[in-house]
């Protein structure tokens, strides 16, 4: 098989990029592609929920971040533990909606 059981497409990277949710919620990347984010948040959002997100890309050092605006669907929820062993909330959100100019801007990010 070769894959280890992999069903992404998609390349994907570890980053910490600040999110901001409906209503001003912040969250925060653990992963992301140019598909999809699996990101902390503060409190359970239960998959199947329906979110406009924007995420907050950083470009170069002495550049402010660029900022991508998309639509998204909570596919997954998990409750984790954390090495300090407080409980957090991980959500799995796939991107319904991306402009191809912000979906380039994470491909970009992603392949670095």
């Amino acid at each position: 098989m070769g894959d280890n059981g992999e069903r992404r497409r998609s390349k994907r990277t570890d980053a910490g990029l600040p999110v901001e949710l409906p209503g001003g919620v912040p969250a925060r990347t653990l992963n992301m592609s140019a598909k999809g984010a699996y990101c902390v948040v503060d409190h359970e959002i239960p998959a199947f929920t329906k979110l406009d997100l924007v995420i907050h890309v950083p470009v170069r050092p002495s550049e402010p971040p660029i900022t991508v605006a998309c639509s998204g669907v909570v596919v997954r929820y998990d409750l984790v533990t954390d090495e300090a062993g407080r409980e957090q909330h991980c959500i799995a959100i796939y991107f319904e909606w991306i402009s191809p100019r912000a979906r380039q801007v994470l491909e970009a990010f992603v392949g670095q």
